[in-house]
């Protein structure tokens, strides 16, 4: 007999990954037993806050989808700062939080908790994760990892998604278990953009790299290639210029801009007739206060 805890460690395995990045807990406990029992390896960190770390780095290396478990109440409250981070950074992260029993959520007295370490997780991270899911039925759950686990992210910029994972839910029969799907690797494109290079040429452009950029090294590599221009990028791109190394012409300069950035590179930015912003937010770090109120 499977339960809905063995349906969302096959679900982890049909998805391609071979590890999760964790702090244990109790209410996550059923669904690390299967991922231990079908051979899921869990990467203990040494707490919530390093294991969402953890996985924004693993997937920024990979480029893959990365997931992450926490319990309840704490767990929840401690994982928020990498998942806000995910967020605002675009990270491609899948939050298995735990919680208590659905009997014990559905109370309407106005008791502040009824379960032991027990929070709403959709009021503490719903504000900052690109959807947050809260399902009542074992069926549900696994349909909304299975979900979570293989959303493609076509016209949409990616980031965290987060499934609460009730109790008594994990620890219920399973009606089907979860067919493996193709893995999926988000390689972001950039549309339209090899079409422009002959444009871009005559513009003498400077290209700003963002942390958008990073899927895209093989466009990244033609552009430089048939415009020669030099490239900037910003803090969370700035592992990009060991893909470009800087060539010797000083006009090649290469560097990170922004208030903590390299000063030549803020003055090629500075003086530049044309900039082709790609992936990058141009936040008030990179292009300062100037027209911003600041009150």
């Amino acid at each position: 007999m499977y339960t809905v805890a063995d349906a969302i460690a096959f679900a982890i395995q049909g998805a391609g990954l071979r590890r999760v990045f964790c702090f244990p807990g109790g209410t996550i406990s059923p669904v690390l037993d299967a991922l231990h029992r079908h051979g899921v390896e869990i990467i203990i960190a040494r707490s919530e806050a390093a294991a969402g770390h953890m996985a924004q780095g693993a997937h920024r290396v990979s480029g893959r989808r990365q997931v992450v478990l926490v319990t309840s109440g704490p767990g929840v409250t401690n994982a928020t700062t990498p998942l806000a981070d995910a967020f605002f950074d675009g990270d491609d992260i899948v939050y298995l939080c735990g919680q208590v029993g659905t009997t014990l959520l559905d109370k309407k007295d106005g008791v502040r908790q009824h379960g032991f370490q027990e929070v709403d997780t959709q009021g503490v991270m719903g504000p900052v994760c690109i959807a947050c899911y809260t399902p009542r039925t074992g069926e549900n759950l696994v349909r909304d990892v299975v979900e979570c686990l293989h959303q493609e992210w076509r016209d949409e910029r990616p980031g965290p998604v987060v499934v609460e994972m009730p109790m008594d839910l994990q620890r219920a029969k399973a009606s089907s278990l979860p067919s493996p799907a193709s893995v999926l690797v988000n390689g972001y494109q950039f549309s339209g953009l090899m079409a422009a290079i002959d444009h871009l040429k005559t513009m003498a452009p400077i290209v700003l790299c963002g942390r958008g950029a990073l899927g895209a090294i093989a466009q990244l590599t033609e552009l430089r290639k048939r415009t020669r221009a030099p490239f900037l990028y910003s803090l969370p791109a700035v592992g990009l210029r060991g893909q470009f190394p800087v060539e010797a012409p000083p006009w090649r300069y290469e560097g990170m801009i922004g208030h903590t950035g390299d000063a030549a590179a803020n003055a090629l930015l500075a003086h530049a007739f044309t900039v082709l912003v790609l992936g990058s937010r141009l936040d008030i770090r990179q292009v300062g206060t100037i027209g911003l109120p600041l009150g």
